[in-house]
This record gives structure tokens, sequence and C-alpha cells, in this order.
């Protein structure tokens, strides 16, 4: 986790018209989830202006895909197709005690979820980079993720210590969920709470800003997993 937030950190510090190469392309029909998008770009809660973060997606492992590289070396490519292939595993893992837990055969989910990594489904990993901001440029109701909960299956956050993440509470409000070392946060998705009729809950999620305003930027990583509906359940 640690290797992988190093070498986005060097991607996200190149300049913006770099950057702006590798921004989020159209790899085929069914792909458009590969590539760098710009801050303000994404607006999580339309009622917000746009999130003060960069991103850059991962959806598909194909050949076809573009890649940065940092300092002319293949090193990003590299170690973040390897973080990919590390999160499929454990998120196979996790789908097998998911079903387990409800009484399912252990590859329920998992068959469900068998096209990862091609443009067959949309599971994708996103670098996420919350910018250095000062107070003064930041809009009425800006915040850096919107208010929102994923569509997915569920979602596997990897933080840094510098914090700022919040989560729904059953009361409605939304709690901290500070960052704890060597620590995994998993995040229910939309698509599991319908596939299990409500007896998995979506969990709702924001990011703010730090209470003190500095020049520190921050770095995450997000694996958003995405299964096929069916109506089996």
């Amino acid at each position: 986790v640690t290797e992988v937030m190093d070498i986005c950190k060097k991607f996200f510090a190149l300049p913006s018209d770099i950057k702006q190469q590798y921004a989020c392309q159209v790899i085929d029909s069914e792909n458009m989830e590969h590539g760098w998008v710009a801050a303000e770009r994404e607006r999580l809660n339309p009622a917000r202006p746009g999130d003060l973060k960069e991103a850059f997606n991962v959806s598909t492992l194909s050949s076809l895909v573009k890649w940065p590289t940092v300092n002319h070396k293949p090193e990003f490519r590299e170690c973040v197709e390897s973080f990919f292939k590390t999160c499929e595993l454990l998120t196979v893992r996790i789908l097998k005690v998911i079903a387990l837990g409800l009484g399912l055969e252990g590859d329920y989910f998992i068959d469900k979820h068998k096209y990862m990594s091609s443009n067959k489904n949309q599971t994708t990993l996103r670098s996420l980079y919350y910018p250095s901001i000062h107070k003064s440029s930041v809009k009425s109701q800006q915040i850096r993720c919107g208010e929102h909960s994923d569509y997915g299956t569920f979602t596997l956050l990897f933080q840094d210590e510098c914090g700022g993440l919040e989560v729904g509470h059953k009361s409605g409000q939304f709690v901290a969920a500070p960052h704890s070392p060597n620590a995994v946060l998993l995040n229910i998705g939309d698509l599991l709470q319908r596939w299990t009729s409500d007896r998995l809950i979506s969990t709702g999620a924001t990011l703010t800003f730090p209470c003190i305003w500095g020049t520190v930027p921050q770095t995450a990583g997000l694996w958003k997993v995405l299964g096929i509906l069916c109506s089996e359940f």
C-alpha cells in the first residue's frame, strides 16, 4: 500500500499538462474509466461544487490502455498493476466470506465478478490525491469529496495518516473514520444492499478538510468492486 501511494504521489506531482496526456479515455464502447481525472471534474454530491481531488482510474489491464511514466521509468504501471491484482485476490476472499455468512455457496458472488480486470466489468482501482488547499480558494459548500454512497458491490479504502474520511452512521450523521495502520476499510455498496434485500446496508462516505489548513497533500486508494446484478437472490 505504501509503495503504490508513493509512486502515485510522484505522478500527481507532475505538471497538469503532462498529466493531461493520460486523461480518462474511452478504451472501447464499454469502458471509459482508465486515466487521470483533474480536480473539480467530479461532483459526487450534485448540490456542492466540484470535489477538490484528483484521481487516476484503472478498470482494465488491457494492452490498449495508456500508462504514464514517472521520470521516464515504467514503475508506475508495474506497481499499480501489481496492486490491482492483489486487490482482486483480496476481493475473492471477501466475496466468499460474505456468501458463506449469508448461508450461500462460497462461490455465489465470486461467479458474478469473474470478469474483473477486463472491459466486461467496471471494478476500478482509484488512486486519489487531495492537494494542499488554501482556505481562501475554496468555494462555498465545497469539500474534498461530496457525500455519496458507492453503487457497486463494495469498496475497499486504503488511507494515509492524514485522515479526513467520514462514513455514514445509522443516525444519519457522518462520523470520522480515522486512519488505522495496516487496516483496510470495507464499505458496503448499493448493489450488495440490493442483492441481499437490505441485510447488508450501503454505507455513505465523504471527505472533509482537516481542522488545520496547511500544505500537506493527502493520498488514498479506493478499490471499487462491481459485480453483475442478477435476480437469483
